[in-house]
């Protein structure tokens, strides 16, 4: 339909920026998205949208709640691209005086009690995305996983599981398990298995590795929520892209005792 004829049937326009009359959404990835190519940023552009987009909403509650004058979109526009996070992960240091964000760049910021910078940090992508799993006092799970693709999946399959975001849990799930899998159990309902266990035992705390071999690890964590310790058993194909075929976890009484030596 061309503009004219648009104009002359057309009497009355009315949108909202939460996509309930026209999806926002998709016409802002549309956009974004070449943009994003250009600028050479291989991540998913629709992750780019939304994270700008809740950082619209975020700075105008706050806007709200500290009776200031609306921040201008410019500058929510900077806040947003300036640290773009897939997925977005916080966690306070153990004396909460300084907070940490990560970003799927690999690029990690601190920042003091009046949410001003005080310092940025380079660390891998990995680390970034997994930082709200094990969080500022806790053991580094890349560190202690094999620097195998068996590590990397279950790395970011805690990464996915620890942030409670069911889309993000769909997200590894599709992109990660092998098709044979996902015939039997499709991404979305493995997601909604994932969430529904969060809601019961919240982030898990990977406490180590038991065993591994080529195509299968075992771990063991705990429940931040209940403090039961449950065992996760990953399995992949061995040929590459080394997809998952199965997560299993199972409830144990306690960490596995080392062995003798």
């Amino acid at each position: 339909m061309s503009s004219e004829a648009i104009k002359s049937t057309v009497k009355v326009c009315m949108f909202d920026q939460y996509g309930t009359v026209v999806d926002m959404q998709g016409g802002l990835v549309a956009i974004a998205a070449p943009f994003l190519r250009a600028k050479g940023w291989t991540g998913n552009p629709n992750s780019f949208v939304t994270w700008w987009r809740r950082t619209h909403y975020e700075n105008s509650m706050i806007d709200a709640l500290l009776h200031r004058e609306h921040t201008p979109y410019r500058e929510i526009g900077h806040r947003a691209v300036a640290h773009v996070m897939d997925p977005d992960c916080l966690a306070f240091s153990p004396d909460g005086r300084l907070l940490a964000s990560s970003g799927a760049d690999g690029g990690v910021k601190l920042w003091d009690t009046a949410l001003k910078e005080v310092k940025t940090l380079s660390v891998s992508p990995l680390m970034a995305k997994g930082l709200k799993a094990w969080s500022l006092e806790m053991p580094n799970p890349e560190a202690m996983l094999p620097q195998t693709p068996l590590g990397l999946r279950m790395l970011e399959w805690l990464g996915s599981f620890n942030t409670g975001n069911v889309y993000l849990m769909s997200g590894f799930a599709k992109d990660r398990f092998a098709k044979t899998a996902l015939a039997r159990k499709s991404a979305e309902d493995r997601a909604i298995e994932d969430f529904k266990l969060y809601q019961e035992s919240g982030e898990l705390e990977l406490g180590g590795v038991e065993t591994f071999s080529d195509n299968e690890i075992n771990v063991f964590a705990q429940s931040s929520r209940t403090k039961e310790w449950k065992s996760i058993k990953l399995q992949v194909e061995e040929a590459e892209p080394h997809a998952v075929t199965s997560i299993e976890l199972r409830r144990i009484a306690g960490p596995p005792k080392p062995a003798a030596q």
